[in-house]
């Protein structure tokens, strides 16, 4: 097909460590395949359409197997939206979720979803293929709407774990729907800014916001 490249890309086809491999390499190995992975997706999809594309040409794009695809990514949709929201997980979650690191909720939640997004934003020079992609197919639009229920959820379990507080209490519902949507807010505004400022400077400035309107320890103060 036109515009596809079949020459293997920085990532090596078998990306499964060996048992005395430092952990440090095998986390490198692993980013520099989910690297070759996306970067391959979003070439292909600015090249040919999103609709055009298929996992196989992705997988000959990066230098990869199938298996290796679906060791990284459920979906093609996955592996074009660098920016898809996702629920925190690693230690900032356990760290969040354990009263840390500051002790203050709202604080520690900008934090927690700083470092995060620190971690899975695309470059800044990727910024705008990223938003001409997820505009320009229905399908992509609906798969970022849905990573942002995902990311409310994952708040909300954060949350929840925290406080001691069951997810389903008004609490914890209200305080994810808001932080959710602060993240979203701080998201745009980074890619507005280009990319050019600190993730963790912008959701820290959000949250801070978000601060002046909300009283968490109120919120989750006993009855």
């Amino acid at each position: 097909m036109s515009g596809v490249n079949t020459s293997p890309a920085s990532a090596d086809d078998d990306d499964s460590p060996t048992p005395d491999e430092p952990l440090g390499l095998r986390e490198r190995k692993r980013r520099a395949t989910e690297a070759a992975l996306r970067r391959a997706a979003v070439d292909l999809a600015s090249e040919q359409g999103f609709d055009a594309i298929t996992i196989d040409e992705i997988c000959r794009r990066a230098g990869v197997s199938p298996r290796t695809f679906f060791n990284y990514f459920p979906s093609k949709e996955d592996a074009v939206l660098q920016a898809r929201p996702s629920p925190p997980t690693g230690d900032d979650l356990e760290r969040f979720c354990a009263g840390g690191p500051s002790g203050d909720l709202v604080t520690d939640l900008a934090t927690m979803m700083g470092a995060h997004l620190a971690a899975r934003l695309p470059p800044a020079t990727d910024l705008v293929r990223h938003h001409h992609l997820l505009h320009s197919d229905p399908r992509l639009e609906a798969h970022f709407r849905a990573g942002l229920r995902d990311l409310e959820v994952g708040i909300a379990r954060a949350i929840a774990t925290r406080t001691d507080t069951p997810v389903e209490d008004l609490p914890v519902q209200v305080l994810s729907a808001v932080a959710s949507g602060v993240v979203r807010v701080a998201m745009t505004r980074w890619i507005a800014a280009g990319g050019d400022l600190p993730v963790q400077a912008v959701v820290d400035d959000t949250f801070d916001t978000l601060r002046l309107g909300l009283d968490a320890d109120a919120l989750f103060a006993p009855a």
